[in-house]
Protein backbone atom coordinates (compact mmCIF):
# COMPACT_ATOMS: atom_id res chain seq x y z
CA UNK A 1 0.00 0.00 0.00
CA UNK A 2 1.58 3.40 -1.10
CA UNK A 3 0.24 6.32 1.01
CA UNK A 4 0.94 9.67 -0.62
CA UNK A 5 1.07 13.15 1.18
CA UNK A 6 -1.16 15.30 -0.14
CA UNK A 7 0.01 19.17 0.68
CA UNK A 8 -2.55 21.88 0.24
CA UNK A 9 -1.10 24.35 -2.25
CA UNK A 10 -0.05 27.59 -0.61
CA UNK A 11 -1.34 31.26 -0.59
CA UNK A 12 0.85 33.18 -1.92
CA UNK A 13 1.86 36.67 -1.72
CA UNK A 14 4.57 37.57 -4.28
CA UNK A 15 5.64 41.51 -5.29
CA UNK A 16 8.06 43.44 -6.66
CA UNK A 17 9.62 45.71 -3.81
CA UNK A 18 11.45 48.91 -5.38
CA UNK A 19 14.24 51.06 -4.38
CA UNK A 20 12.43 54.55 -5.65
CA UNK A 21 9.36 55.55 -7.56
CA UNK A 22 8.10 53.64 -9.91
CA UNK A 23 7.26 56.75 -11.91
CA UNK A 24 9.99 59.52 -13.18
CA UNK A 25 9.35 63.12 -14.60
CA UNK A 26 10.92 64.51 -17.85
CA UNK A 27 11.25 68.37 -17.58
CA UNK A 28 10.84 69.55 -21.46
CA UNK A 29 13.02 72.75 -21.15
CA UNK A 30 15.62 71.14 -18.81
CA UNK A 31 15.85 67.80 -20.73
CA UNK A 32 16.27 66.05 -16.94
CA UNK A 33 14.53 63.69 -15.50
CA UNK A 34 13.89 63.03 -11.87
CA UNK A 35 14.59 60.74 -10.68
CA UNK A 36 17.99 60.01 -12.87
CA UNK A 37 17.68 56.48 -13.34
CA UNK A 38 21.31 56.52 -15.22
CA UNK A 39 22.53 59.00 -12.00
CA UNK A 40 20.60 56.65 -9.37
CA UNK A 41 19.53 53.34 -10.65
CA UNK A 42 15.78 51.59 -9.78
CA UNK A 43 16.41 48.19 -7.72
CA UNK A 44 13.31 46.02 -8.01
CA UNK A 45 13.65 43.13 -6.06
CA UNK A 46 11.30 40.35 -5.61
CA UNK A 47 9.71 39.16 -2.53
CA UNK A 48 7.59 36.29 -1.46
CA UNK A 49 5.46 34.84 1.93
CA UNK A 50 3.12 31.93 1.72
CA UNK A 51 0.72 30.74 3.54
CA UNK A 52 -0.24 26.90 4.55
CA UNK A 53 -3.90 27.24 4.59
CA UNK A 54 -4.13 24.05 6.74
CA UNK A 55 -2.03 24.61 9.22
CA UNK A 56 -1.95 28.49 8.89
CA UNK A 57 1.68 28.47 8.94
CA UNK A 58 3.10 31.29 7.43
CA UNK A 59 6.63 30.77 5.44
CA UNK A 60 9.61 33.07 3.39
CA UNK A 61 10.73 30.19 1.22
CA UNK A 62 14.15 30.64 -0.80
CA UNK A 63 13.75 31.51 -4.47
CA UNK A 64 15.34 28.69 -6.32
CA UNK A 65 15.17 30.97 -9.98
CA UNK A 66 14.70 34.46 -10.89
CA UNK A 67 13.94 35.47 -14.82
CA UNK A 68 12.80 38.89 -15.84
CA UNK A 69 11.50 39.57 -19.33
CA UNK A 70 10.12 43.07 -20.83
CA UNK A 71 7.04 43.30 -22.51
CA UNK A 72 7.72 43.09 -26.66
CA UNK A 73 5.40 45.66 -28.21
CA UNK A 74 5.20 44.06 -31.48
CA UNK A 75 3.60 40.50 -29.73
CA UNK A 76 2.17 41.89 -26.50
CA UNK A 77 4.14 39.10 -25.32
CA UNK A 78 6.49 39.21 -22.26
CA UNK A 79 9.35 37.54 -24.88
CA UNK A 80 12.20 39.03 -24.26
CA UNK A 81 14.71 37.98 -21.66
CA UNK A 82 16.85 40.29 -19.48
CA UNK A 83 20.40 38.38 -19.13
CA UNK A 84 23.05 40.92 -18.68
CA UNK A 85 24.86 40.44 -15.60
CA UNK A 86 28.05 42.18 -16.63
CA UNK A 87 28.57 46.05 -15.74
CA UNK A 88 28.64 48.60 -18.23
CA UNK A 89 26.33 51.11 -20.38
CA UNK A 90 23.24 48.82 -20.43
CA UNK A 91 19.59 49.59 -19.39
CA UNK A 92 18.99 46.58 -17.18
CA UNK A 93 21.69 44.39 -15.29
CA UNK A 94 20.99 40.89 -13.27
CA UNK A 95 22.18 41.43 -9.53
CA UNK A 96 24.05 38.16 -8.37
CA UNK A 97 20.80 38.24 -5.78
CA UNK A 98 18.14 38.44 -8.34
CA UNK A 99 17.37 41.92 -8.07
CA UNK A 100 17.29 43.90 -11.07
CA UNK A 101 19.10 47.03 -11.56
CA UNK A 102 17.12 49.55 -13.92
CA UNK A 103 19.63 52.03 -15.57
CA UNK A 104 17.23 53.38 -18.03
CA UNK A 105 14.96 56.64 -18.49
CA UNK A 106 12.11 56.10 -19.31
CA UNK A 107 10.71 57.83 -22.46
CA UNK A 108 6.68 59.46 -21.86
CA UNK A 109 6.18 58.26 -25.17
CA UNK A 110 7.30 54.82 -24.35
CA UNK A 111 6.62 53.31 -20.83
CA UNK A 112 8.10 50.02 -19.84
CA UNK A 113 6.74 46.94 -18.40
CA UNK A 114 8.72 44.27 -16.76
CA UNK A 115 7.63 40.67 -15.67
CA UNK A 116 9.43 38.83 -12.64
CA UNK A 117 8.96 35.05 -13.11
CA UNK A 118 10.71 33.46 -9.62
CA UNK A 119 11.08 30.05 -8.76
CA UNK A 120 10.65 29.30 -5.17
CA UNK A 121 11.25 26.00 -2.91
CA UNK A 122 8.05 24.47 -0.80
CA UNK A 123 9.58 24.96 2.60
CA UNK A 124 7.64 21.64 3.56
CA UNK A 125 9.14 19.62 0.90
CA UNK A 126 12.39 20.17 -0.43
CA UNK A 127 11.82 18.35 -3.77
CA UNK A 128 8.60 20.29 -4.95
CA UNK A 129 8.77 23.87 -6.49
CA UNK A 130 6.59 26.57 -7.42
CA UNK A 131 6.45 29.55 -9.85
CA UNK A 132 4.94 32.59 -9.23
CA UNK A 133 4.61 35.84 -11.74
CA UNK A 134 4.65 39.60 -11.06
CA UNK A 135 4.61 42.58 -13.45
CA UNK A 136 5.77 46.08 -13.28
CA UNK A 137 5.67 49.08 -15.14
CA UNK A 138 7.80 52.13 -15.02
CA UNK A 139 6.13 55.34 -16.30
CA UNK A 140 6.90 58.93 -17.23
CA UNK A 141 5.40 62.50 -17.12
CA UNK A 142 6.10 65.15 -19.05
CA UNK A 143 6.44 68.40 -17.31
CA UNK A 144 6.32 71.63 -19.91
CA UNK A 145 5.90 74.30 -17.05
CA UNK A 146 9.37 74.76 -15.61
CA UNK A 147 10.31 78.08 -16.69
CA UNK A 148 13.72 78.95 -17.61
CA UNK A 149 15.42 81.04 -15.59
CA UNK A 150 15.89 85.27 -15.98
CA UNK A 151 19.02 87.17 -15.80
CA UNK A 152 19.58 90.97 -14.85
CA UNK A 153 23.66 92.37 -14.56
CA UNK A 154 23.84 95.40 -12.52
CA UNK A 155 26.05 97.14 -15.15
CA UNK A 156 24.74 99.51 -18.17
CA UNK A 157 24.65 97.76 -22.07
CA UNK A 158 28.23 99.50 -22.43
CA UNK A 159 30.34 100.43 -19.58
CA UNK A 160 32.95 102.66 -20.94
CA UNK A 161 37.03 102.82 -19.60
CA UNK A 162 38.98 106.11 -19.57
CA UNK A 163 42.07 105.41 -18.09
CA UNK A 164 42.56 109.30 -17.43
CA UNK A 165 39.11 109.74 -15.19
CA UNK A 166 38.35 106.49 -13.43
CA UNK A 167 39.86 105.12 -10.33
CA UNK A 168 40.35 101.92 -11.53
CA UNK A 169 40.61 100.19 -14.56
CA UNK A 170 38.90 97.13 -12.54
CA UNK A 171 34.86 96.63 -13.13
CA UNK A 172 32.99 94.39 -11.15
CA UNK A 173 29.55 93.01 -12.72
CA UNK A 174 27.07 91.37 -10.32
CA UNK A 175 24.08 89.01 -12.17
CA UNK A 176 21.10 87.91 -10.24
CA UNK A 177 19.09 85.22 -11.27
CA UNK A 178 15.28 84.97 -10.70
CA UNK A 179 12.74 81.71 -11.59
CA UNK A 180 10.03 83.78 -12.09
CA UNK A 181 9.47 86.47 -8.89
CA UNK A 182 11.78 84.79 -7.14
CA UNK A 183 15.53 85.81 -6.52
CA UNK A 184 17.93 82.80 -6.38
CA UNK A 185 20.75 82.44 -4.08
CA UNK A 186 22.95 80.77 -7.01
CA UNK A 187 25.58 80.31 -4.04
CA UNK A 188 23.82 78.32 -2.17
CA UNK A 189 24.66 74.78 -1.84
CA UNK A 190 21.55 73.20 -1.81
CA UNK A 191 20.44 75.48 -4.69
CA UNK A 192 21.20 73.71 -7.89
CA UNK A 193 21.72 76.89 -10.00
CA UNK A 194 25.36 78.25 -10.79
CA UNK A 195 26.46 81.67 -12.81
CA UNK A 196 28.37 80.95 -15.56
CA UNK A 197 30.66 83.84 -17.32
CA UNK A 198 31.13 83.74 -20.88
CA UNK A 199 32.89 86.29 -23.15
CA UNK A 200 33.08 86.60 -27.04
CA UNK A 201 36.24 85.06 -28.84
CA UNK A 202 38.71 86.63 -31.84
CA UNK A 203 36.60 83.87 -33.76
CA UNK A 204 33.11 84.92 -32.29
CA UNK A 205 32.46 81.98 -30.29
CA UNK A 206 31.24 82.25 -26.47
CA UNK A 207 33.39 80.69 -24.52
CA UNK A 208 34.44 80.51 -20.99
CA UNK A 209 35.88 83.40 -19.88
CA UNK A 210 38.19 82.26 -17.23
CA UNK A 211 39.51 79.29 -20.47
CA UNK A 212 42.79 78.66 -20.55
CA UNK A 213 44.84 79.23 -23.89
CA UNK A 214 48.34 77.30 -22.95
CA UNK A 215 50.65 79.56 -22.31
CA UNK A 216 48.09 81.86 -20.91
CA UNK A 217 45.18 83.27 -20.36
CA UNK A 218 42.48 83.49 -23.01
CA UNK A 219 41.22 86.51 -21.93
CA UNK A 220 43.90 88.38 -20.08
CA UNK A 221 40.96 90.03 -18.71
CA UNK A 222 39.66 87.76 -16.39
CA UNK A 223 40.55 88.37 -12.81
CA UNK A 224 37.71 86.34 -10.39
CA UNK A 225 34.50 85.55 -9.96
CA UNK A 226 33.66 82.54 -12.33
CA UNK A 227 30.61 80.69 -11.31
CA UNK A 228 29.80 83.14 -8.69
CA UNK A 229 27.38 85.88 -8.93
CA UNK A 230 30.29 88.99 -9.34
CA UNK A 231 32.63 88.80 -12.04
CA UNK A 232 35.87 91.16 -12.07
CA UNK A 233 37.73 91.87 -15.16
CA UNK A 234 40.31 94.59 -15.77
CA UNK A 235 39.36 96.73 -18.63
CA UNK A 236 43.62 97.42 -19.34
CA UNK A 237 43.97 93.96 -20.33
CA UNK A 238 40.70 94.39 -22.74
CA UNK A 239 40.43 97.71 -24.97
CA UNK A 240 36.37 95.95 -26.03
CA UNK A 241 35.05 92.49 -24.54
CA UNK A 242 31.14 91.06 -24.43
CA UNK A 243 30.60 89.42 -21.46
CA UNK A 244 27.78 86.66 -21.23
CA UNK A 245 26.69 85.67 -17.91
CA UNK A 246 23.90 82.36 -17.77
CA UNK A 247 23.01 79.40 -15.95
CA UNK A 248 23.58 76.34 -15.25
CA UNK A 249 21.90 73.27 -13.61
CA UNK A 250 24.38 71.56 -11.80
CA UNK A 251 21.97 68.96 -11.26
CA UNK A 252 21.52 67.44 -14.80
CA UNK A 253 24.48 69.64 -15.80
CA UNK A 254 21.56 72.02 -18.08
CA UNK A 255 23.09 75.18 -19.38
CA UNK A 256 20.22 77.30 -19.96
CA UNK A 257 19.48 78.63 -23.12
CA UNK A 258 18.67 82.52 -21.73
CA UNK A 259 21.68 85.01 -21.08
CA UNK A 260 22.73 88.19 -20.34
CA UNK A 261 25.36 90.48 -22.35
CA UNK A 262 27.29 93.44 -21.29
CA UNK A 263 30.21 95.21 -23.27
CA UNK A 264 33.18 96.90 -21.98
CA UNK A 265 35.39 99.12 -23.98
CA UNK A 266 37.25 101.90 -23.77
CA UNK A 267 36.29 105.32 -24.17
CA UNK A 268 38.26 107.20 -26.76
CA UNK A 269 35.68 109.86 -27.42
CA UNK A 270 37.86 112.77 -26.01
CA UNK A 271 39.87 115.48 -26.83
CA UNK A 272 43.25 116.42 -25.40
CA UNK A 273 45.62 119.27 -25.73
CA UNK A 274 49.25 118.89 -26.49
CA UNK A 275 52.04 121.43 -26.54
CA UNK A 276 55.80 120.66 -26.95
CA UNK A 277 58.34 122.77 -24.84
CA UNK A 278 62.20 122.80 -23.77
CA UNK A 279 62.58 121.75 -20.52
CA UNK A 280 64.70 124.74 -20.08
CA UNK A 281 62.82 127.06 -22.14
CA UNK A 282 62.65 127.66 -25.37
CA UNK A 283 65.61 130.95 -26.41
CA UNK A 284 68.55 129.08 -28.58
CA UNK A 285 72.15 131.25 -27.89
CA UNK A 286 74.96 130.73 -29.76
CA UNK A 287 76.62 128.74 -27.24
CA UNK A 288 73.06 126.31 -26.95
CA UNK A 289 74.24 122.93 -27.05
CA UNK A 290 71.10 120.80 -27.25
CA UNK A 291 68.00 121.09 -26.15
CA UNK A 292 65.66 118.56 -24.15
CA UNK A 293 61.58 118.52 -25.26
CA UNK A 294 58.78 116.97 -23.66
CA UNK A 295 54.99 117.68 -24.08
CA UNK A 296 52.42 119.22 -21.33
CA UNK A 297 49.23 117.48 -22.05
CA UNK A 298 45.71 118.88 -21.04
CA UNK A 299 42.50 117.50 -21.05
CA UNK A 300 39.26 118.76 -19.87
CA UNK A 301 41.08 121.89 -18.22
CA UNK A 302 43.25 119.82 -16.13
CA UNK A 303 47.04 118.91 -16.63
CA UNK A 304 48.18 115.50 -16.76
CA UNK A 305 50.74 114.57 -14.58
CA UNK A 306 54.19 113.12 -16.56
CA UNK A 307 53.67 109.94 -15.84
CA UNK A 308 50.17 109.51 -16.51
CA UNK A 309 51.18 111.07 -20.25
CA UNK A 310 54.23 109.09 -20.56
CA UNK A 311 52.41 105.78 -19.47
CA UNK A 312 49.46 106.33 -21.71
CA UNK A 313 50.36 107.98 -25.00
CA UNK A 314 52.94 107.07 -28.32
CA UNK A 315 54.66 110.65 -28.41
CA UNK A 316 56.28 110.90 -32.06
CA UNK A 317 58.47 114.18 -32.27
CA UNK A 318 58.31 116.26 -35.63
CA UNK A 319 60.79 118.74 -36.92
CA UNK A 320 60.56 121.39 -39.58
CA UNK A 321 62.45 124.27 -40.72
CA UNK A 322 61.00 127.57 -41.24
CA UNK A 323 62.72 128.77 -44.44
CA UNK A 324 61.23 130.73 -47.12
CA UNK A 325 58.16 129.51 -49.55
CA UNK A 326 58.62 128.55 -52.87
CA UNK A 327 58.36 131.05 -55.81
CA UNK A 328 54.42 132.12 -55.17
CA UNK A 329 53.54 129.75 -52.77
CA UNK A 330 52.51 129.12 -49.14
CA UNK A 331 53.84 126.31 -47.96
CA UNK A 332 57.24 125.93 -46.73
CA UNK A 333 59.83 123.54 -49.05
CA UNK A 334 61.59 121.99 -46.25
CA UNK A 335 59.92 118.10 -45.22
CA UNK A 336 59.05 117.53 -42.09
CA UNK A 337 61.20 114.96 -39.91
CA UNK A 338 60.77 112.80 -37.58
CA UNK A 339 62.97 113.09 -34.84
CA UNK A 340 61.56 109.97 -32.65
CA UNK A 341 59.94 109.08 -30.09
CA UNK A 342 59.70 108.53 -26.33
CA UNK A 343 58.39 110.81 -22.50
CA UNK A 344 61.35 113.43 -24.18
CA UNK A 345 63.97 114.01 -27.05
CA UNK A 346 66.97 115.73 -27.28
CA UNK A 347 67.22 118.11 -30.34
CA UNK A 348 71.19 118.50 -30.70
CA UNK A 349 72.22 122.27 -30.98
CA UNK A 350 74.13 121.82 -34.41
CA UNK A 351 70.39 120.76 -35.72
CA UNK A 352 69.10 124.02 -33.94
CA UNK A 353 71.54 126.09 -35.85
CA UNK A 354 70.88 124.89 -38.86
CA UNK A 355 68.68 127.61 -39.75
CA UNK A 356 66.94 130.66 -38.34
CA UNK A 357 63.81 129.18 -37.01
CA UNK A 358 62.31 125.67 -36.64
CA UNK A 359 59.10 124.11 -35.49
CA UNK A 360 58.82 121.24 -33.38
CA UNK A 361 56.21 119.85 -31.85
CA UNK A 362 54.68 116.13 -31.21
CA UNK A 363 52.12 113.91 -32.52
CA UNK A 364 49.89 112.04 -29.79
CA UNK A 365 48.51 108.32 -30.33
CA UNK A 366 46.36 107.16 -27.02
CA UNK A 367 47.92 103.44 -26.35
CA UNK A 368 44.99 100.93 -25.92
CA UNK A 369 44.86 97.84 -23.49
CA UNK A 370 47.98 94.98 -23.31
CA UNK A 371 47.65 92.79 -25.47
CA UNK A 372 50.05 89.27 -25.94
CA UNK A 373 52.83 89.51 -28.57
CA UNK A 374 52.01 87.23 -31.20
CA UNK A 375 54.01 87.83 -34.50
CA UNK A 376 52.77 84.99 -35.86
CA UNK A 377 50.44 82.27 -34.41
CA UNK A 378 52.96 81.31 -31.49
CA UNK A 379 53.07 83.10 -28.27
CA UNK A 380 56.27 85.09 -27.45
CA UNK A 381 58.05 84.22 -24.22
CA UNK A 382 60.68 85.24 -22.36
CA UNK A 383 62.27 83.93 -19.62
CA UNK A 384 58.99 81.66 -18.89
CA UNK A 385 56.94 84.87 -19.46
CA UNK A 386 54.69 85.72 -21.91
CA UNK A 387 55.24 89.06 -23.41
CA UNK A 388 52.55 91.89 -23.48
CA UNK A 389 52.52 95.32 -24.65
CA UNK A 390 50.21 98.42 -25.61
CA UNK A 391 48.94 99.22 -29.00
Amino acid sequence: MVLDVLLSPFRESFYIDASDTLQQWHYDQTGGYLPDRAVSPLILTPRISVQDPETENVYEPTFYQIRWFLLNSATGEYDTEITNTEEGDVDYLILPTGELEVKKNVSEAVPVSLLCRATYIDPRNAGKNYTCNQTVDLTTHRDSSVTSPSIDIDQECTVKYNPFIDQSSQFVFTATVRMGDQVIDTTDQDVPYRLRWYAIDAGGSEALIDAVDSPCAKFPCYVSGQGTPQLTVDAMWADQITIIARVINTTTNHLYPVKELRSLTWDNNFKVDATTEAIDGGAVKQDTVSKTLHNIVTLRNRTLEANVVNANFLQVYKFRPASRTSAGGSTPTDAVQTLGSGPQIELTGQKIHAQESSLVYAELELLGAYKIVKPGSAVVVQDNKVVVCRF
